[in-house]
């Protein structure tokens, strides 16, 4: 059973490929006319909805990819046979009363076309004309090792409060008298005493306290991605640049500071980033890339019932050009899945997928930033 599936996985990675380069997507359009409607009216909307299928490849492709579609979408649109083979009309309609014809196709996208449009069009391409840009790429792969978790820190305190309130009012009164006889003198007296208390009494108690959350620490270890460079080097060679090996420009000392920075953090340090660019610039590298491959646990796939791997990935590419150098293109945290018949295997397929998309992504936003 293992072998059948191993081999079923096998297949579908040499399908996918050798047909990655050709995309069946769909595209609608809607075309107002006159009077009646005319061959030309039908043609116009077909044609419509050809550049529209392949607006809405690239809207899936992310934000970079549709940006670069708006600037070329004019030569795209002028050439749209060329990168669509002939459409398949899956619906149309023709609403007399209101003079509206919308039609819906289906088109085979000739992706690697539509690419070296998009890339012809750009200043990195242009300049290249004279000398390919050079540009050193490194990817750091990342997985857990340990995750320290601190206790909540709790604090409780009380206050009480007491208070009493008394009176006490006390008064006498008194009388006194005197009678004389002709042999003896009388005397009586009588007294009145009167007496008041009161008292109030009151009590307040407060409770309270603080609970103090400490962000959970994470150690990471760092892993080779010699066997991800061929694929790396590749996506950028396509795309017009001279790469060169970090290895070849970049101190040992320097590649070792890298690695251990993101071991426990997500970006160079300052002084770390200002010596790549330094030894890059001393030798003639106008372009750097950076980014992390970072490996999850493996889990199980709920379709398949095989081992899953996420790998999420985010990177920057910087013009070092000119000083201080700048930021050309950021591709914000995205997570790409591997499927495998072992862990190991679905990890290789996903990082091989993650790196991949991580050069599409950066190239893509390179050409944004650079595009004339």
């Amino acid at each position: 059973m293992k072998t059948l599936t191993a081999t079923f996985i096998s297949f579908m990675l040499i399908a996918t490929c050798a047909y990655g380069q050709q995309v069946d997507v769909k595209g609608s359009a809607v075309v107002n006319y006159r009077d009646k409607l005319t061959p030309d009216v039908r043609n116009q909307a077909i044609e419509k909805a050809r550049l529209k299928a392949v607006e809405s490849y690239f809207a899936q492709r992310g934000e970079a990819e549709t940006e670069m579609f708006d600037k070329n979408i004019e030569s795209i649109s002028k050439n749209i046979e060329r990168f669509t083979s002939d459409p398949v009309i899956l619906n149309d309609q023709d609403d007399a009363a209101s003079k509206r014809f919308s039609v819906v196709v289906r088109v085979q996208l000739n992706v690697a076309r539509l690419r070296n449009e998009i890339k012809s069009s750009s200043s990195v391409s242009a300049a290249s004309l004279g000398g390919k840009s050079k540009i050193v790429f490194v990817f750091v792969g990342r997985e857990v090792s340990s995750v320290q978790v601190f206790d909540d820190r709790v604090v409780k305190q009380s206050v009480s409060a007491s208070s009493r309130d008394a009176k006490d009012a006390t008064s006498k009164q008194g009388k006194e008298s005197e009678k004389i006889g002709s042999s003896s003198v009388a005397t009586s007296a009588s007294k009145t005493t009167t007496a008041q208390s009161s008292a109030e009494v009151s009590s307040r108690t407060e409770t309270g306290g603080s609970t103090t959350k400490k962000v959970d620490q994470v150690s990471r270890v760092v892993f080779e991605t010699n066997d991800l460079n061929v694929s790396i080097k590749s996506s950028f060679s396509q795309a017009g640049f001279d790469v060169r090996d970090a290895d070849f420009v970049l101190s040992a000392k320097l590649l070792a500071t890298i690695n251990k920075e993101f071991t426990t953090g997500n970006k160079l340090a300052p002084d770390s980033l200002k010596s790549v660019a330094s030894e890059l610039r001393q030798n003639a590298i106008p372009y750097f890339v950076i980014a992390t491959l970072d490996v999850g646990r493996p889990d199980t796939d709920a379709a398949t019932g095989l081992p899953r791997v996420t790998v999420s990935v985010t990177g920057e590419t910087y013009d070092l050009s000119d000083w201080p150098p700048k930021t050309v293109g950021a591709v914000p945290p995205f997570q790409v899945v591997g499927v495998g018949p072992d862990p190991d295997q679905a990890k290789k397929q996903a990082l091989k997928k993650a790196s991949s998309d991580a050069s599409r992504e950066l190239i893509s936003r390179m050409n944004v930033s650079l595009v004339k």
